[in-house]
């Protein structure tokens, strides 16, 4: 899956409601909508894929890498992401501190693949679809410090009152 398509359809999405929302359209009210979007779609729904791919089709995904396929971390990476998918798919339902923190373990976690993915690229040369690709610049470095940003943003804006 090309993570740009799914970071445009979560903002798609996400216009749509904006467009459609019946309460006053606030600065804050608008970037939250954008955050559940963005923090359900690209991080929850492709967390949950991702734990798919790893767990059940393996070295597919770890020659769409250009890694050797077999490795029980693979199964490990793929529960990681689970994790981080369950969590962003609670995103709508709580709130608060809790987006803040939804938001750090998922930007540790993807910049951290992406800290692994840039090293074998400059060590080994790897440049695999999914080492060096769209995955690792829009995946594991942009949506993170996008989604990072926003709950920073939302959590120092006070609500407006009537």
């Amino acid at each position: 899956m090309n993570p740009l398509y799914i970071l445009l359809f979560s903002l798609l999405l996400a216009m749509v409601h904006v467009f459609l929302m019946k309460k006053p359209r606030t600065l804050k009210k608008i970037l939250e909508v954008i955050f559940m979007y963005v923090m359900f779609i690209s991080v929850g729904l492709t967390g949950t894929l991702a734990f798919y791919g790893h767990v059940f089709m393996g070295p597919e995904i770890a020659a769409k890498i250009g890694w050797k396929g077999g490795s029980p971390f693979q199964y490990e990476v793929g529960v990681a992401d689970l994790s981080f998918g369950v969590i962003a798919l609670l995103t709508p339902w709580i709130r608060g501190t809790y987006w803040i923190a939804a938001a750090l373990v998922n930007a540790v976690f993807l910049i951290g693949c992406a800290v692994g993915h840039i090293r074998d690229l400059v060590l080994h040369g790897n440049t695999a679809v999914y080492n060096a690709g769209p995955v690792l610049w829009i995946g594991d470095l942009l949506v993170p410090v996008l989604i990072f940003a926003l709950a920073v943003a939302i959590s120092k804006m006070k609500d407006k009152k009537r």
